[in-house]
């Protein structure tokens, strides 16, 4: 997926989500190295909803609300759950 995305020209990073920053507000940032943040337009996440769900609900509803206010584009969003749940 990442190796697709580079060769449509977007910048890619990979990051354990342990290592991402979210804000209903701001949208979904990581910290670089040097202290500054850089801001994610498209998020891919491998963790799937349903983990998401039971396990940081609060999580769910930032993402939510980021999608809602265009933030950042979820290009696996949450309503795929309906379609990918094997009855978790």
């Amino acid at each position: 997926m990442g190796e697709a995305a580079k060769e449509a020209g977007f910048l890619v990073d990979y990051r354990p989500i342990d290592q991402v920053d979210f804000s209903a507000e701001e949208g979904i940032f990581i910290e670089e190295a040097d202290g500054t943040y850089s801001r994610f337009d498209f998020w891919f996440k491998l963790i799937p909803w349903e983990y998401i769900a039971v396990d940081e609900p609060e999580l769910t509803g930032i993402l939510t609300d980021i999608s809602r206010k265009r933030k950042a584009v979820i290009l696996n969003p949450a309503y795929t759950l309906l379609f990918q749940s094997k009855g978790y």
